[in-house]
């Protein structure tokens, strides 16, 4: 690709990684950091939503809802295969009343945390994976999110981790420009053993 539009997608993708926030527990970074044409970034004030890894979880999306605006958190990132049930399989019609739900509760859709993944040795599952990547991308778009969450899952056992991060980098490049014609961040969990050393991430970003 362009050396330019390359630069672009790398800006795109550690932009990202950098909003992603805490997602351990119940935290979300909201309140996301603004590239510059100079490609700094502007100064931002966090705030805490929920995450709904393991909080949030057994939850109906009216109930996730009703709680962000009880506890006063401003924003919430749905994690797939939960009970809140915001998968691709939803209809056009299902996921206009996934958004309507949100407008007008105070309550932001910030994104999706999925289980998007590209450090597997087998070409066939890492192309499946990014399918499944540009789904969630799909997904958010028309259910007003912002974005959605990746993660590197580790070394195989054998491989060299210089062709397993640039299988990574690469599968991101091409997920971050899906991303853009959607207008859909990828945030890149710091994950995996190994993988979520940061100096594996930087490389992946540099891919």
């Amino acid at each position: 690709m362009p050396a330019a539009q390359s630069h672009s997608r790398r800006s795109f993708l550690a932009l990202s990684a950098a909003t992603l926030g805490v997602t351990a527990g119940s935290g979300a970074l909201l309140d996301t950091p603004l590239a510059s044409a100079a490609g700094t970034v502007a100064p931002t004030i966090p705030r805490f939503g929920l995450v709904t890894y393991q909080w949030g979880k057994d939850m109906d999306l009216a109930t996730v809802i009703a709680s962000c605006q009880k506890a006063g958190l401003p924003g919430v990132e749905l994690r797939t295969q939960h009970k809140h049930a915001v998968e691709p399989e939803l209809n056009m019609v299902q996921r206009q009343e996934v958004k309507k739900q949100f407008e007008g509760s105070g309550v932001e859709l910030i994104g999706y945390g999925s289980n998007a993944q590209f450090h597997e040795d087998n070409p066939a599952k890492v192309k499946e994976n990014i399918e499944l990547a540009k789904k969630y991308i799909q997904l958010m778009h028309d259910c007003g999110g912002s974005g959605v969450k990746i993660k590197p899952n580790g070394f195989v056992k054998g491989v060299p981790h210089e062709k397993t991060i640039e299988q990574i980098g690469k599968a991101l490049n091409e997920i971050g420009a899906y991303g853009q014609q959607y207008g859909q961040q990828i945030r890149v969990e710091v994950h995996g053993s190994g993988t979520s050393e940061l100096p594996n991430i930087r490389a992946m970003m540099d891919c």
